[in-house]
């Protein structure tokens, strides 16, 4: 006799264990141009198949993501939100704000020799890395530079960013890209504001007590770097 409910539920573990085996993204590479990696079906047409690449580093330069047909389009939907949700950076759609914009930043060279100094004419680039990280409690910037002897790449601050870049991201985070992230990474980019605003605060009573800029040189070097 035909059972209902176990054939809905034999539906459902199906689609649960095709998800769970194929949910990770894998590189693109010497694969087959008529399966779908989903369901392992062989189609007869191109047209039933899909390429999707994260849209991360890996997805654009290690050419990671999924291979799939029409009918498993749907799974992919899924494990791309989740693999997005999973990461400790935001993906490229999400951080365009950062990028193709002359940037400058306090650089605190590793080289004892090199007096910190407003390093200009920086930029956030693709191939450098994901461009909004999050590790230990900050967020941080891949920063690219060229100088005379070659180009130079550094993880910064997000802070540092907006600090000596107000034109560009103002005192708060307003961007179009505010409506496509969630809660978490909001209050990350809102705590990099308040960095900014603080060291701001503590700028203006400097000089207002007519601190030489030498020595608010030093504060910014020892007391942390923004």
């Amino acid at each position: 006799m035909f059972n209902m409910r176990d054939f809905i539920l034999s539906i459902v573990d199906t689609i649960i264990t095709e998800w769970e085996e194929n949910k990770n993204p894998f590189r693109l590479v010497m694969i087959s141009a008529k399966q779908c990696y989903v369901c392992d079906k062989i189609k007869t047409s191109i047209d039933e198949l899909r390429c999707r690449h994260t849209d991360d580093f890996d997805g654009y330069y290690n050419r990671r993501g999924w291979s799939y047909c029409t009918k498993c389009e749907y799974k992919v939907d899924i494990a791309e939100k989740i693999y997005n949700e999973s990461k400790n950076y935001l993906m490229y759609s999400q951080t365009k704000f950062m990028r193709n914009k002359d940037l400058k930043f306090y650089r605190i060279s590793s080289n004892p020799n090199i007096i910190p100094y407003l390093q200009d004419k920086t930029r956030v680039e693709k191939n450098i890395g994901n461009s909004l990280t999050f590790d230990n409690d900050r967020l941080f910037v891949p920063i690219s530079w060229d100088a005379p002897d070659g180009n130079y790449h550094k993880m910064i601050k997000l802070s540092n960013i907006i600090f000596f870049n107000r034109n560009h991201f103002g005192d708060s985070f307003n961007f179009e890209a505010k409506k496509n992230l969630g809660d978490k990474w909001l209050t990350y980019i809102n705590n990099e504001y308040n960095y900014c605003n603080v060291w701001c605060t503590i700028l203006i009573k400097l000089w207002k007590r007519n601190i030489p800029s030498g020595i608010i040189r030093e504060i910014f070097y020892y007391w942390g770097d923004i």
